[in-house]
């Protein structure tokens, strides 16, 4: 059987609308639904440099403490005083005596501010304390 074609006739064109609308609705289901780790918590930060340490692993307890030029402190987006900080450490440290803290001072604050976090992590029973910083550029 033949089968034959008017030449005034289209060939069959599939319909790509249906296509592009369940392409579209997982695409938006994505983004609605992933979720981002939050590993840095504050991006404005610009590490120092070390060539020795190790990467560690993220840990879903940790508390990281941001430390700004200027001696500015901030935890979960929000500033602490010296004070609080300690506060906010010793609760923490009352409920899991391995609290794990992570430092990361900004490469231009002063080294004195950086003491005065670990003195404040220190007095606060903090034994599990970790400083951040970038790998060299090579």
């Amino acid at each position: 059987m033949k089968i034959r074609f008017d030449e005034n006739e289209e060939a069959p064109n599939p319909n790509l609308t249906p296509l592009i609308d369940v392409v579209f609705l997982l695409l938006i289901f994505f983004m609605v639904t992933t979720t981002f780790i939050q590993m840095e918590k504050e991006m404005d930060i610009d590490l120092p440099e070390a060539s020795s340490g190790d990467m560690g692993s993220p840990v879903a307890q940790e508390i990281v403490i941001n430390l700004y030029p200027g001696g500015r402190i901030r935890v979960d987006g929000k500033d602490y005083s010296t004070e609080d900080l300690a506060q906010l450490l010793r609760r923490a440290s009352s409920i899991n005596p391995d609290q794990q803290v992570l430092i990361r001072g900004d490469g231009t604050a002063e080294v004195n501010e950086l003491v005065k976090v670990m003195d404040v992590c220190q007095s606060s029973s903090i034994s599990n304390l970790s400083i951040a910083a970038i790998e060299p550029s090579r």
